[in-house]
């Protein structure tokens, strides 16, 4: 809902601010050490995360990490 109303506004969103085919994406796919509060994820992702709990990045849909490989 963020992003997309962002995209909207830009006059972005047929190209970005959704996940779906043929759209422009850059996500991280992360797996938390430990249950993290819904309310504190951001907070976690600051103060107590790391590269090693990241398992996939894409870049512009196109994946360029996966855990055990680069």
């Amino acid at each position: 809902m963020i992003t997309i109303n962002s995209a909207e506004i830009l006059g972005l969103d047929q190209i970005i601010g959704s996940i779906e085919k043929g759209k422009k994406a850059d996500l991280v796919v992360m797996n938390f050490k430990k249950e993290v509060d819904p309310s504190r994820v951001y907070r976690y992702l600051i103060d107590e995360g790391g590269k090693e709990d990241v398992l996939i990045s894409l870049v512009d849909g196109k994946m360029i990490f996966e855990r055990g490989e680069a």
